[in-house]
């Protein structure tokens, strides 16, 4: 039987830490978009975040900062204030 402690570091090395975070935060940023269907509304065309928030029933600045997440992520891009899937959330 393997001892679950072995298979982590001794000591953990923080790097190793904030990269597993950043993985964690970065998927639930994939998942969500999956899930409010914002993917799904971006590929019918570009929008604003107002237009997109308005379609979610969502507050503006969060779905702005969303968006911004998921360009940052290279899932959208952005041209002037309108927001579009990117071509790896669009294959």
């Amino acid at each position: 039987m393997v001892n679950p402690a072995s298979q982590f570091p001794a000591r953990m090395d923080p790097e190793w830490v904030k990269e597993l975070s950043r993985n964690f935060w970065n998927s639930a940023i994939l998942r969500a978009g999956i899930k409010l269907g914002v993917f799904e509304l971006l590929e019918q065309g570009s929008l604003t975040y107002e237009e997109v928030a308005s379609h979610l029933n969502a507050a503006g600045r969060f779905v702005q900062a969303f968006l911004n997440a998921c360009g940052t992520l290279e899932l959208a891009e952005s041209r002037g204030d309108r927001y579009r899937n990117s071509p790896q959330a669009s294959s």
